[in-house]
């Protein structure tokens, strides 16, 4: 019997997609922070608002794109407007990474 085929998780596919890019999870962390963002609990929604100013951002959402990951996680509405782009991306991939955000 054949070995059945092994599809890459998010988190895997979001670092191969990342490497492809020269970046890797400590690089992309790293620029989480130079905007300001902390580990933060978040909600998905629309992240391309951010990508089309910021460069940092198009990047990041370019390897996001790469990972042929279920576009739902990036069109989620939130009843919190307050959640800015680098919010849900961080806690996506702080989920992802580390498991359940705290709280």
């Amino acid at each position: 019997m054949a070995e059945p085929v092994q599809i890459p998780s998010f988190a895997e596919r979001l670092v191969m997609a990342l490497e492809a890019a020269g970046m890797s999870i400590p690089d992309l962390q790293r620029q989480m922070r130079l905007l300001g963002v902390e580990r933060t609990p978040g909600y998905l929604y629309n992240l391309c608002t951010g990508a089309r100013s910021n460069p940092t951002f198009e990047t990041i959402a370019a390897c996001i794109h790469a990972t042929n990951a279920d576009p739902r996680w990036f069109f989620v509405e939130t009843l919190d407007p307050g959640f800015s782009p680098a919010d849900v991306l961080w806690g996506t991939l702080a989920s992802e990474l580390e498991g359940p955000p705290r709280r």
